[in-house]
């Protein structure tokens, strides 16, 4: 057990200095206990201070869970049902298609867009302050949010797809879900009925959704962040983020979410026997509905995968200074937890090691992928650039050998698996990119890192 130990923290160690990593805190732990927990690097790289249980991280897209739970809750209540139409709770929203699990799902059907960020509409209202006011809870900030969020979807004429056909991951989606608890909810903000109903419950002292909080605690990370090759970091945790809190507004530790995670273990029951939501609704936020990535499944703000035998719900998350997720194995009642105070780092890779190690599977096993070439007619109607208004562009070019494939302007190692399925390469990880069609078996976009890129002549005319 102590060598396997010892392999697990060295793919760790191996995983930082790959990605130039300042500080990551990793947590194995079932209902009752923790079996490990580490901390890797530093919550300051410059002073040398260390991570523990209590430093605050960003949570980004973890986010999103809490948002899904929140929504059940609601529903337990009576107050919504997620068969709903959006409209009927949000009619600055006009198509009376999209239901709310539509935008659980991230599948209502709109182009990926640039996220609409909170300094730049609190510039606009003139309550920044120079990013020394707290926003998290304000409702002139979230009322125009919305406003704007339903504009921009709201005239998107050409549309990805009909609602509920795609998973396409969408922030503009779970915002619209924060303003619907605001409104419905019972309490004055999202982060208000988030911290009465989930943090004060389980006795989440450290958890909240504010921006200066964090940026203040002396037990805070700093966020680290690559730009031109050179790490540059700094306690602003408005950075890049998102107008409405629902997509990516919580901050935690990893001692309060050990008890999120330990909740949803006990499929609802927090352990002072108090239910916080039903068994009910933990197994329908747990339901796969849309395919996330090849063998992952998305439910109600959370994603399902496989690991040899095991099933892994759980979430991950990613901003300016933020990488991390969250995990459970539901059958052994078994959580992970790997926080990370960088950008662009794979925590989830640490996350589905540390679950091989703790159940005695071999830390590395190459996923099987037959290596199936395409046709040349498949290779010719791939063959383009596909791009969003999230700023995110893929180019695929057909040659004699294969799929050529670059990201950002940068050449990325890829080869074919299966008719339409690229198996991507990252140092030290693997991902995959999906040719979309339409009914008319056109490539209409690729699903890239769980959203759905679209060809540029597509987004060129959606634009215009």
């Amino acid at each position: 057990m102590e060598n396997r130990r010892k392999e697990f923290e060295a793919f760790v160690e191996k995983i930082m200095e790959s990605y130039d990593a300042a500080g990551m805190a990793v947590s194995v732990f079932d209902r009752e206990s923790t079996l490990y927990e580490n901390f890797f690097g530093y919550r300051d790289a410059d002073r040398k201070l260390p991570l523990n249980e209590d430093t605050i991280f960003g949570m980004a897209s973890v986010s999103k869970s809490f948002t899904a739970l929140a929504i059940m809750q609601m529903e337990e209540k009576g107050l919504l049902s997620t068969e709903d139409a959006v409209h009927a709770y949000i009619p600055e929203f006009e198509d009376p298609r999209v239901t709310i699990t539509h935008l659980l799902t991230h599948s209502a059907g709109y182009f990926p867009l640039k996220r609409i960020l909170v300094k730049d509409v609190a510039e606009e209202l003139g309550i920044y302050e120079g990013g020394n006011r707290e926003l998290g809870y304000d409702g002139k900030l979230a009322a125009r949010g919305l406003e704007l969020v339903c504009q921009r979807l709201n005239s998107q004429k050409v549309r990805l797809c009909e609602p509920g056909q795609y998973m396409s991951y969408s922030n503009d989606c779970y915002g619209i879900l924060s303003e619907m608890i605001h409104r419905f909810g019972g309490e004055a903000s999202y982060g208000e009925y988030i911290k009465k109903h989930i943090f004060e419950p389980m006795g989440m002292e450290r958890s909240f959704c504010e921006f200066i909080r964090p940026s203040r605690d002396e037990n805070g990370t700093e966020l680290y962040i690559h730009r031109n090759g050179v790490r540059e970091h700094g306690r602003d945790f408005y950075d890049n983020a998102f107008v409405l809190m629902g997509g990516g507004a919580v901050k935690s530790t990893v001692c309060d979410m050990k008890k999120y995670v330990r909740m949803y273990m006990g499929e609802g029951r927090i352990p002072s026997g108090d239910v916080l939501v039903g068994r009910g609704k933990i197994l329908k936020m747990c339901m796969p509905r849309q395919e996330y990535h090849y063998g992952q499944w998305y439910g109600y703000g959370l994603a399902q995968k496989r690991i040899g035998g095991l099933t892994i719900w759980g979430h991950g998350g990613s901003l300016t200074g933020i990488s991390n997720y969250m995990a459970w194995e539901p059958r052994l009642r078994l959580g992970v937890l790997v926080f990370c105070n960088t950008t662009g780092v794979p925590v989830s890779h640490v996350a589905d090691l540390a679950f091989r190690w703790i159940t005695g599977m071999e830390l590395e096993e190459e996923p099987f992928f037959p290596v199936v070439p395409w046709s040349r007619e498949l290779q010719k109607k791939a063959e383009g650039l596909y791009e969003s208004g999230e700023g995110v562009q893929v180019r695929l070019t057909g040659k004699d050998d294969g799929i050529y494939m670059e990201a950002g302007g940068k050449p990325v190692p890829c080869r074919m698996v299966f008719p339409g399925i690229l198996e991507t390469s990252a140092p030290l990880v693997k991902d995959d990119l999906l040719l979309m069609e339409n009914d008319a078996k056109e490539v209409l976009g690729v699903r890239f890192r769980g959203r759905i890129l679209p060809r540029a002549d597509i987004e060129n005319k959606r634009k215009g």
